[in-house]
C-alpha cells in the first residue's frame, strides 16, 4: 500500500532530521526529538497492523478502524511537533519544514481516505449480510 510506503519514508526522514545535531541539539534529543521518532514509528506500525486486519471479519474490522484512528492521531501529533520544531529550533529552515510537513500531511490524508473507504466498504458488507 502506498500509504505504508510513504509512512516509512516519513519515518526515515524524521529519524534523519531528529538525529541531526544542527537541527536538534543534544538537549532536545530526549524530549521533542524522541517524541517525534516515537510518533513516526508508531504511525508505521499502526498502518501495517491495520493492513493485516480483515475488514470482512467483524471483530478484526473494529480493531482495524481503531488502529487507523490511532495512525491519524499519530500523524496529527507529528505534524504539530514538526511545526513546534520549526518555531523553536533555529536549524530547521522554511524549505526543510515545508517538505517534512508535506510528507506528514500526505500520509495523514491517505490514511483518512483509507479509513473513509473502509467505512464505506464495511457498510456495503453489512447491507449485503442483512439482506440474506
Amino acid at each position: 500500500m502506498q500509504v505504508i510506503t510513504d509512512a516509512k519514508e516519513l519515518e526515515k526522514h524524521t529519524y534523519i532530521k531528529t538525529r541531526n545535531p544542527n537541527i536538534f541539539p543534544k538537549r532536545e534529543r530526549l524530549g521533542l526529538a524522541q517524541r517525534m521518532m516515537n510518533e513516526a514509528s508508531d504511525l508505521v506500525a499502526d498502518l501495517m497492523e491495520a493492513n493485516d486486519l480483515l475488514i470482512t471479519d467483524p471483530e478484526e474490522r473494529e480493531q482495524r478502524f481503531r488502529v487507523q484512528r490511532s495512525a491519524l492521531r499519530n500523524c496529527r501529533k507529528l505534524i504539530h511537533h514538526i511545526e513546534l520544531a520549526h518555531d523553536i529550533l533555529s536549524g530547521l529552515g522554511d524549505d526543510a519544514f515545508a517538505y517534512w510537513s508535506r510528507l506528514a500531511a500526505g500520509v495523514k490524508n491517505q490514511t483518512a481516505a483509507w479509513y473513509k473507504k473502509d467505512k464505506e466498504r464495511a457498510a456495503k458488507i453489512d447491507a449485503q449480510t442483512s439482506r440474506r
